[in-house]
């Protein structure tokens, strides 16, 4: 019962996450697609965008309720994409009771980026976490 309802909310974002880059990129179809068993949403725009999320992973070093961004790309950088991206989400984490956003080893842009909007250092690896309410208080 769980893992069907897991996959509705999953289906669910994946339908919101189209419709936003749709609006986003002006784009005409779908993009995202659920993959392994409705723990991963990959959207791949062309060349517009590349994004690669984990759904509310159950394992370290992940807190519960965190979408991880395993992959997020832009073509064009340094013009709000990203921000836009995270506030998507922001806007949709009651919907999707995300609690945590993450960005699983971070390269040194998305380190930055993680940094400015308010995340922390998990462990060793260089993943970040930064909980919904913290984040929404940077970006506004």
């Amino acid at each position: 019962m769980d893992s069907l309802k897991n996959m509705e909310e999953v289906n669910e974002f994946c339908d919101d996450l189209n419709s936003y880059l749709k609006t986003r990129y002006h784009y005409k179809k779908n993009h995202a697609k659920v993959k392994c068993f409705g723990a991963v949403v990959a959207a791949l725009g062309l060349l517009k965008f590349g994004l690669y999320l984990r759904f509310k992973p159950n394992y370290k070093p992940w807190p519960a309720n965190t979408l991880v961004i395993a992959r997020f790309s832009f073509q064009q950088t340094r013009v709000g994409n990203g921000k836009d991206f995270i506030k998507f989400i922001c806007e949709k984490a009651d919907k999707f009771n995300f609690e945590n956003i993450a960005i699983e080893y971070a390269n040194e842009s998305s380190m930055n980026f993680a940094i400015k909007y308010g995340f922390v250092k998990l462990g060793h690896e260089n993943n970040w976490c930064g909980s919904i309410l913290h984040i929404r208080n940077k970006l506004y």
